[in-house]
């Protein structure tokens, strides 16, 4: 029989059961989080992808398919209000590009991710990053949150702010390209 330590209690019935308790709430919480963190930067890549097209061949109906139902952003805009403001947009300007930077992205649970982008927006072509300094357009952080429902991720809250050229050229995830 091996010696007993000291500071190490003999396992009991109530030892065993609380560590059992112990494991399986730990197994519960990987369960409930099986997606790799990294899953939720390639669900909102995708979903940037989208956007960037269906705003570059102004699609409204694809831009609409984006946003949920119950989508609203800071201003207390609704998926309606962000349509007509989108269509005014769009009816205004000749042509618009998108240089879309994806900084972060992060599950807040198995059908919801939090994500940061910086964006600049032209009216000519964006092709790389190192074009932003000539470029004559305007740029913003973007702080989204996309859910899924019926398999389809969309965005169900936003908040926009300026940034600066200097923001989306030093980003974190910035590529020199």
């Amino acid at each position: 029989m091996p010696a007993k330590h000291p500071l190490v209690p003999a396992p009991t019935r109530t030892n065993v059961n609380g560590a059992a308790f112990v494991v399986l709430c730990l197994l519960a919480l990987s369960i409930q989080s099986c997606r790799p963190p990294a899953q939720a930067e390639v669900i909102a890549a995708e979903f940037v992808e989208k956007a960037e097209s269906a705003i570059e061949k102004r699609s409204l109906t694809a831009l609409l398919d984006l946003l949920a139902e119950d989508y609203h952003d800071e201003f207390n805009r609704n998926r309606r209000d962000m349509l007509a403001l989108t269509s005014g947009y769009l009816r205004h300007s000749k042509s618009v590009y998108l240089f879309i930077d994806l900084q972060r992205a992060a599950f807040l649970s198995d059908s919801r991710i939090d994500c940061t982008l910086f964006v600049a927006l032209a009216s000519t072509p964006i092709e790389k990053r190192s074009m932003l300094p000539d470029l004559n357009g305007e740029f913003y952080r973007v702080d989204m949150e996309l859910a899924q429902a019926d398999s389809r991720w969309r965005v169900i809250q936003v908040t926009w702010r300026q940034a600066m050229l200097d923001d989306v050229m030093n980003g974190e995830g910035a590529d020199p390209s």
